[in-house]
């Protein structure tokens, strides 16, 4: 927009911020400049000279320009199993959108290295969605999001040597905290059987998202009875595993003693 002001006058043009838009300079930009007075962002300053002309006795304008950078998040996406077996890489997705549902298409997310020195490119799809990438035990790879968007980030699968890992065998459990590890207070919503986690307008932080898998299991009671179903407590059990639940079955060299009736 365009307004007429008097030679002499003191101007000052303030921009609100808005959102994750904050103004990161201002100034001119024109063949007829003049100095900020103010060293906010947000503010121009400054006294209206006396315009120049130009060729044709034209004044040249003079321009208050107001550029705005959105913010960014980091977000440190780690991997940790807390099983007997640590081995394997697991294979991570993310999605990213706006929280009015527009896909934030063909971003590049992350690129470089992981912590275990292994190349990582994560770019998203024509559907917000990246590629695939595998982390280890105890590996991580930072990301840098728009800060306000939402962030989906789902373990989708994982592989150890040539073989295909069945995630089914892990509990899988995800954390988010601010880098600091103080805690984080944004919106956050998880699936674990789904194995996904969302951060819903994704706070302008540095963020730390962890997945822990851990041995699925089931809990079984030993329970000692003689002829009358009275139990007798101390009796010693021992375990023995079988990988295709047939004979003939290996000691674990586990024993765990029976214990009384409770009901």
């Amino acid at each position: 927009r365009t307004i007429p002001v008097p030679v002499g006058a003191e101007i000052t043009v303030t921009e609100a911020t808005v959102g994750n838009y904050p103004t990161t300079t201002a100034g001119t930009n024109g063949l007829s400049t003049v100095a900020d007075a103010d060293d906010a962002d947000n503010v121009f300053s400054f006294v209206v000279p006396t315009p120049e002309r130009n060729g044709e006795g034209k004044d040249y304008p003079i321009n208050a320009i107001f550029t705005n950078t959105r913010n960014m998040s980091k977000v440190l996406i780690g991997k940790e199993v807390t099983a007997d077996d640590t081995s394997g890489s697991f294979e991570f997705k993310i999605r990213l959108q706006e929280t009015n549902g527009y896909l934030i298409k063909n971003y590049t997310a992350g690129t470089g290295k992981d912590t275990g020195g292994n190349s990582i490119s994560i770019v998203t799809g024509t559907d917000g969605t990246s590629n695939a990438f595998a982390l280890e035990h105890g590996e991580s790879v930072e990301i840098l999001v728009p800060s306000g968007s939402q962030l989906m980030i789902q373990e989708v699968g994982g592989k150890d040597g040539g073989d295909t890992l069945d995630l089914n065998q892990y509990k899988t459990s995800m954390a988010v905290t601010l880098q600091d590890n103080s805690e984080y207070t944004g919106s956050v919503s998880t699936s674990e059987d789904d194995r996904r986690i969302t951060l819903n307008a994704i706070l302008h932080a540095d963020l730390s998202v962890v997945f822990t898998n851990s041995e699925a299991g089931v809990s079984i009671k030993f329970l000692k009875v003689d002829g009358f179903g009275k139990a007798l407590p101390g009796a010693e059990f021992s375990l023995y595993s079988a990988s295709d639940g047939k004979p003939p079955l290996v000691v674990s060299g586990k024993t765990v003693v029976g214990e009384a009736d409770s009901n």
